[in-house]
Protein backbone atom coordinates (compact mmCIF):
# COMPACT_ATOMS: atom_id res chain seq x y z
CA UNK A 1 0.00 0.00 0.00
CA UNK A 2 0.95 3.41 -0.80
CA UNK A 3 1.35 6.43 1.03
CA UNK A 4 -1.73 8.79 0.44
CA UNK A 5 -0.20 11.76 -1.75
CA UNK A 6 -0.80 15.14 -2.63
CA UNK A 7 -2.15 16.37 -6.10
CA UNK A 8 1.43 17.58 -7.92
CA UNK A 9 3.83 15.58 -5.61
CA UNK A 10 6.60 14.16 -7.75
CA UNK A 11 8.05 10.92 -6.42
CA UNK A 12 11.81 10.20 -5.45
CA UNK A 13 13.58 8.65 -8.52
CA UNK A 14 16.35 6.48 -8.07
CA UNK A 15 15.66 4.60 -4.90
CA UNK A 16 13.21 2.02 -3.81
CA UNK A 17 9.86 3.45 -2.21
CA UNK A 18 9.49 2.60 1.29
CA UNK A 19 7.07 0.36 2.22
CA UNK A 20 3.89 1.94 3.71
CA UNK A 21 1.53 -0.99 5.00
CA UNK A 22 -0.31 0.44 7.99
CA UNK A 23 -0.80 -2.20 10.37
CA UNK A 24 1.94 -4.39 9.51
CA UNK A 25 4.68 -5.45 12.02
CA UNK A 26 8.58 -4.09 10.43
CA UNK A 27 12.11 -5.33 11.55
CA UNK A 28 14.37 -2.10 10.99
CA UNK A 29 17.98 -2.84 10.96
CA UNK A 30 20.87 0.37 11.09
CA UNK A 31 24.40 0.10 10.82
CA UNK A 32 27.34 2.39 11.29
CA UNK A 33 29.68 3.02 8.56
CA UNK A 34 32.16 0.60 7.94
CA UNK A 35 30.66 -1.01 10.85
CA UNK A 36 32.54 0.96 13.16
CA UNK A 37 31.55 0.14 16.95
CA UNK A 38 31.24 3.31 17.70
CA UNK A 39 28.29 2.89 20.01
CA UNK A 40 29.62 2.94 23.40
CA UNK A 41 27.82 1.92 26.46
CA UNK A 42 27.08 5.53 27.59
CA UNK A 43 25.76 6.03 23.94
CA UNK A 44 23.75 2.94 23.89
CA UNK A 45 21.94 3.77 27.21
CA UNK A 46 21.22 7.43 25.03
CA UNK A 47 19.98 5.41 21.86
CA UNK A 48 17.63 3.09 23.69
CA UNK A 49 15.98 5.90 25.33
CA UNK A 50 16.12 7.55 21.82
CA UNK A 51 13.96 4.65 20.38
CA UNK A 52 11.51 4.76 23.03
CA UNK A 53 11.22 8.93 22.51
CA UNK A 54 10.87 8.46 18.96
CA UNK A 55 8.29 5.86 18.25
CA UNK A 56 6.27 7.17 21.01
CA UNK A 57 5.67 10.61 19.48
CA UNK A 58 4.61 8.25 16.19
CA UNK A 59 1.43 5.67 15.78
CA UNK A 60 3.74 3.15 15.90
CA UNK A 61 4.03 0.17 18.51
CA UNK A 62 6.84 -0.63 19.39
CA UNK A 63 7.69 -4.12 19.92
CA UNK A 64 11.33 -4.73 20.43
CA UNK A 65 14.69 -3.03 20.20
CA UNK A 66 18.31 -3.87 20.64
CA UNK A 67 20.99 -1.41 20.30
CA UNK A 68 24.88 -3.56 19.29
CA UNK A 69 28.04 -1.60 19.30
CA UNK A 70 27.86 -0.85 15.75
CA UNK A 71 23.65 -1.61 14.50
CA UNK A 72 20.77 -0.86 16.38
CA UNK A 73 17.44 -3.11 15.80
CA UNK A 74 13.66 -2.30 16.23
CA UNK A 75 10.52 -4.04 15.67
CA UNK A 76 7.33 -2.45 15.31
CA UNK A 77 4.10 -2.13 13.76
CA UNK A 78 3.84 0.44 11.60
CA UNK A 79 0.36 2.98 12.08
CA UNK A 80 -0.38 5.62 9.76
CA UNK A 81 2.39 7.21 9.48
CA UNK A 82 5.19 6.34 6.98
CA UNK A 83 8.65 5.05 8.94
CA UNK A 84 11.22 7.25 8.08
CA UNK A 85 8.70 9.98 10.35
CA UNK A 86 10.21 7.24 13.06
CA UNK A 87 14.04 6.34 11.95
CA UNK A 88 14.83 9.63 9.90
CA UNK A 89 14.44 11.43 13.81
CA UNK A 90 15.96 8.61 15.35
CA UNK A 91 19.24 8.31 13.18
CA UNK A 92 19.52 12.20 13.16
CA UNK A 93 20.01 11.87 16.58
CA UNK A 94 22.29 9.59 16.96
CA UNK A 95 24.57 10.68 13.90
CA UNK A 96 25.11 14.02 15.98
CA UNK A 97 25.48 12.11 19.07
CA UNK A 98 28.23 9.80 17.47
CA UNK A 99 30.16 12.92 15.57
CA UNK A 100 30.67 14.73 19.13
CA UNK A 101 31.27 11.74 20.96
CA UNK A 102 34.29 10.34 18.14
CA UNK A 103 34.79 13.88 16.93
CA UNK A 104 34.56 14.24 13.37
CA UNK A 105 32.45 14.76 10.96
CA UNK A 106 31.19 12.66 8.39
CA UNK A 107 28.96 9.85 7.62
CA UNK A 108 27.86 7.72 10.30
CA UNK A 109 25.32 5.06 8.80
CA UNK A 110 26.33 3.10 6.16
CA UNK A 111 22.90 3.26 4.22
CA UNK A 112 19.52 3.63 4.58
CA UNK A 113 17.92 1.61 6.98
CA UNK A 114 16.67 -1.71 6.25
CA UNK A 115 12.72 -2.56 6.66
CA UNK A 116 11.73 -5.64 5.98
CA UNK A 117 8.27 -6.73 6.51
CA UNK A 118 7.13 -9.67 9.17
CA UNK A 119 3.73 -11.35 7.25
CA UNK A 120 3.67 -14.50 8.97
CA UNK A 121 3.64 -15.62 12.57
CA UNK A 122 7.03 -17.51 12.58
CA UNK A 123 8.88 -14.63 10.70
CA UNK A 124 7.17 -11.89 13.86
CA UNK A 125 8.85 -14.90 15.99
CA UNK A 126 11.63 -14.88 14.70
CA UNK A 127 12.53 -11.02 14.25
CA UNK A 128 11.76 -10.42 17.83
CA UNK A 129 13.53 -13.52 19.45
CA UNK A 130 16.64 -12.91 16.61
CA UNK A 131 16.39 -9.18 18.24
CA UNK A 132 16.67 -9.81 21.66
CA UNK A 133 19.83 -12.84 20.97
CA UNK A 134 21.98 -10.51 18.96
CA UNK A 135 23.73 -9.71 21.87
CA UNK A 136 24.54 -13.74 22.59
CA UNK A 137 25.33 -14.17 19.04
CA UNK A 138 27.59 -11.57 19.35
CA UNK A 139 29.35 -12.85 22.57
CA UNK A 140 28.46 -9.77 24.76
CA UNK A 141 26.33 -11.86 27.15
CA UNK A 142 25.71 -15.06 28.37
CA UNK A 143 22.21 -17.73 28.15
CA UNK A 144 21.10 -15.05 30.83
CA UNK A 145 20.67 -12.55 27.96
CA UNK A 146 21.76 -9.71 30.48
CA UNK A 147 22.36 -6.86 28.33
CA UNK A 148 20.51 -4.16 29.38
CA UNK A 149 20.21 -2.42 25.93
CA UNK A 150 17.66 -4.81 24.41
CA UNK A 151 13.79 -5.36 25.56
CA UNK A 152 13.91 -8.68 25.97
CA UNK A 153 13.19 -8.23 30.31
CA UNK A 154 9.65 -6.68 28.80
CA UNK A 155 8.59 -9.95 28.52
CA UNK A 156 9.90 -11.81 31.16
CA UNK A 157 7.51 -12.96 33.83
CA UNK A 158 6.38 -9.76 36.32
CA UNK A 159 7.99 -7.03 33.77
CA UNK A 160 6.72 -3.88 33.69
CA UNK A 161 6.94 -3.32 29.68
CA UNK A 162 6.43 0.40 30.19
CA UNK A 163 9.90 0.78 31.77
CA UNK A 164 11.15 -0.26 28.33
CA UNK A 165 8.57 1.84 26.64
CA UNK A 166 6.71 -0.96 25.59
CA UNK A 167 2.70 -0.83 25.98
CA UNK A 168 1.26 -3.32 27.68
CA UNK A 169 -1.35 -3.80 25.42
CA UNK A 170 1.49 -4.69 22.63
CA UNK A 171 3.59 -6.70 25.23
CA UNK A 172 0.25 -9.24 25.96
CA UNK A 173 0.25 -9.91 21.77
CA UNK A 174 3.55 -10.59 21.27
CA UNK A 175 3.04 -12.78 24.60
CA UNK A 176 0.41 -14.51 22.71
CA UNK A 177 2.23 -15.23 19.84
CA UNK A 178 4.11 -17.78 21.73
CA UNK A 179 1.55 -19.36 23.67
CA UNK A 180 0.87 -23.16 22.92
CA UNK A 181 -3.07 -23.44 24.71
CA UNK A 182 -5.35 -21.12 25.33
CA UNK A 183 -6.68 -19.33 28.54
CA UNK A 184 -2.82 -18.48 29.81
CA UNK A 185 -2.29 -15.71 31.86
CA UNK A 186 0.80 -13.50 31.31
CA UNK A 187 3.23 -14.87 33.21
CA UNK A 188 2.54 -18.13 32.02
CA UNK A 189 2.73 -16.88 28.28
CA UNK A 190 5.92 -15.01 29.47
CA UNK A 191 7.55 -18.77 30.55
CA UNK A 192 6.47 -20.14 26.82
CA UNK A 193 8.40 -17.04 25.31
CA UNK A 194 11.20 -18.06 27.46
CA UNK A 195 11.08 -21.41 26.43
CA UNK A 196 11.26 -20.64 22.73
CA UNK A 197 14.13 -18.16 23.24
CA UNK A 198 16.12 -21.27 25.21
CA UNK A 199 15.46 -23.67 22.18
CA UNK A 200 16.49 -21.15 20.17
CA UNK A 201 20.07 -20.38 21.80
CA UNK A 202 20.16 -24.70 21.49
CA UNK A 203 19.64 -24.38 17.67
CA UNK A 204 21.75 -21.78 17.12
CA UNK A 205 25.14 -23.94 19.06
CA UNK A 206 23.23 -26.75 17.10
CA UNK A 207 24.36 -25.04 13.96
CA UNK A 208 27.57 -23.97 14.83
CA UNK A 209 28.34 -27.39 16.15
CA UNK A 210 27.43 -28.75 12.65
CA UNK A 211 29.53 -25.73 10.51
CA UNK A 212 32.51 -26.14 12.77
CA UNK A 213 32.65 -30.02 12.05
CA UNK A 214 32.28 -31.16 15.82
CA UNK A 215 29.75 -33.75 16.82
CA UNK A 216 26.38 -31.97 17.66
CA UNK A 217 24.37 -32.78 20.23
CA UNK A 218 20.40 -33.87 18.85
CA UNK A 219 18.13 -30.91 18.34
CA UNK A 220 15.07 -31.26 20.77
CA UNK A 221 11.66 -30.30 19.11
CA UNK A 222 10.99 -26.69 19.14
CA UNK A 223 8.31 -25.80 21.25
CA UNK A 224 4.45 -25.56 19.88
CA UNK A 225 3.16 -22.38 18.72
CA UNK A 226 -0.07 -23.67 17.93
CA UNK A 227 -2.36 -20.81 19.63
CA UNK A 228 0.11 -18.50 18.75
CA UNK A 229 -0.81 -18.75 15.09
CA UNK A 230 -4.67 -18.25 16.17
CA UNK A 231 -3.75 -15.00 18.16
CA UNK A 232 -1.83 -13.71 14.74
CA UNK A 233 -5.38 -14.02 13.29
CA UNK A 234 -6.93 -12.14 15.85
CA UNK A 235 -4.22 -9.45 16.19
CA UNK A 236 -1.93 -9.02 13.26
CA UNK A 237 -3.40 -10.57 10.23
CA UNK A 238 -4.57 -8.44 7.29
CA UNK A 239 -8.17 -8.29 7.98
CA UNK A 240 -7.63 -7.19 11.69
CA UNK A 241 -5.38 -4.48 10.16
CA UNK A 242 -8.09 -3.49 8.09
CA UNK A 243 -10.33 -3.10 10.45
CA UNK A 244 -7.83 -0.99 13.34
CA UNK A 245 -8.51 1.79 10.79
CA UNK A 246 -4.36 2.22 10.27
CA UNK A 247 -5.65 4.00 7.10
CA UNK A 248 -8.48 6.27 7.94
CA UNK A 249 -10.52 6.96 4.82
CA UNK A 250 -10.52 10.81 3.24
CA UNK A 251 -13.67 10.56 1.41
CA UNK A 252 -14.88 14.05 -0.32
CA UNK A 253 -17.78 14.88 2.34
CA UNK A 254 -15.27 14.52 4.57
CA UNK A 255 -12.67 17.17 3.07
CA UNK A 256 -16.16 19.34 2.35
CA UNK A 257 -16.77 19.17 6.20
CA UNK A 258 -13.45 20.25 6.92
CA UNK A 259 -14.20 23.14 5.05
CA UNK A 260 -17.03 24.52 5.82
CA UNK A 261 -16.80 24.05 9.41
CA UNK A 262 -15.15 26.75 11.13
CA UNK A 263 -15.88 26.47 15.09
CA UNK A 264 -13.08 25.71 16.95
CA UNK A 265 -13.23 24.05 20.38
CA UNK A 266 -10.26 25.39 22.36
CA UNK A 267 -10.61 22.37 24.96
CA UNK A 268 -10.06 20.07 22.19
CA UNK A 269 -6.24 18.91 20.53
CA UNK A 270 -5.02 16.67 17.38
CA UNK A 271 -3.43 14.04 19.52
CA UNK A 272 -6.46 13.51 21.54
CA UNK A 273 -8.58 12.77 18.21
CA UNK A 274 -5.88 10.00 17.50
CA UNK A 275 -7.40 6.80 17.07
CA UNK A 276 -10.34 5.09 16.13
CA UNK A 277 -12.07 6.85 13.12
CA UNK A 278 -15.61 7.18 14.41
CA UNK A 279 -17.93 9.61 13.80
CA UNK A 280 -17.49 11.45 16.90
CA UNK A 281 -13.85 11.55 16.01
CA UNK A 282 -14.32 12.86 12.83
CA UNK A 283 -16.44 15.97 13.65
CA UNK A 284 -14.20 17.30 16.25
CA UNK A 285 -11.49 16.19 13.92
CA UNK A 286 -12.95 18.48 11.49
CA UNK A 287 -13.62 21.61 14.00
CA UNK A 288 -10.12 21.74 15.76
CA UNK A 289 -8.59 21.13 12.04
CA UNK A 290 -10.19 23.89 10.23
CA UNK A 291 -9.02 26.47 12.23
CA UNK A 292 -5.52 24.95 13.38
CA UNK A 293 -4.18 24.90 9.86
CA UNK A 294 -3.54 28.43 8.86
CA UNK A 295 -0.74 28.24 11.60
CA UNK A 296 2.32 26.21 10.50
CA UNK A 297 3.05 24.48 13.40
CA UNK A 298 -0.48 23.26 14.27
CA UNK A 299 -0.50 22.34 10.53
CA UNK A 300 2.19 19.72 10.94
CA UNK A 301 0.23 18.61 14.05
CA UNK A 302 -2.61 17.31 11.51
CA UNK A 303 -0.75 16.19 8.28
CA UNK A 304 1.07 13.70 10.85
CA UNK A 305 -2.52 12.87 12.42
CA UNK A 306 -2.95 11.67 8.73
CA UNK A 307 -0.20 9.84 8.20
CA UNK A 308 1.05 11.79 5.62
CA UNK A 309 4.96 14.47 5.79
CA UNK A 310 4.10 17.72 6.88
CA UNK A 311 6.80 18.84 4.88
CA UNK A 312 5.08 18.38 1.91
CA UNK A 313 2.07 19.52 3.15
CA UNK A 314 2.69 22.26 4.11
CA UNK A 315 1.19 25.33 2.33
CA UNK A 316 2.84 28.13 3.96
CA UNK A 317 6.52 26.27 2.89
CA UNK A 318 5.71 26.49 -0.68
CA UNK A 319 4.04 30.18 -0.54
CA UNK A 320 6.23 31.26 1.72
CA UNK A 321 2.89 33.21 3.27
CA UNK A 322 -0.14 32.11 4.95
CA UNK A 323 -2.67 31.43 3.06
CA UNK A 324 -6.38 29.92 3.89
CA UNK A 325 -7.61 26.76 4.22
CA UNK A 326 -9.24 25.25 1.41
CA UNK A 327 -9.59 21.67 -0.62
CA UNK A 328 -6.57 21.97 -2.12
CA UNK A 329 -4.54 21.28 0.72
CA UNK A 330 -5.79 18.05 1.13
CA UNK A 331 -6.58 16.85 -2.23
CA UNK A 332 -5.44 13.60 -2.01
CA UNK A 333 -5.43 11.23 -5.73
CA UNK A 334 -5.42 8.18 -4.00
CA UNK A 335 -6.40 6.23 -1.09
CA UNK A 336 -5.18 3.12 1.13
Amino acid sequence: MDPPRILGQVGAMGRRKRSYHPGMIFHLVSRTHRREAWFSEELRSIIVELIRRMVARTDAQLLAYAVMPNHLHIVLRQGRMELAQTMQPLMRRVAVRVQRAQKFEGTVVERRFRDTPCASPDHVRSAIVYTHLNPWRAGLCSDDLAYPWTSHAAYLPGADPTVFGIDPEAQQRVLELFADEPHLDRDQLAERYRAHVRWCTCHGRYLAALESGHPATALPLPPSTAEGDKAWLRHFSPHERGALGCAPPLPDDFVRSLVSISNYDPGLSIGELRGSWVPRRLRGFARASSSSVRRPTAASALMNSLGSSPSRHNPCRERRTIVPFDERHLSFDRFP
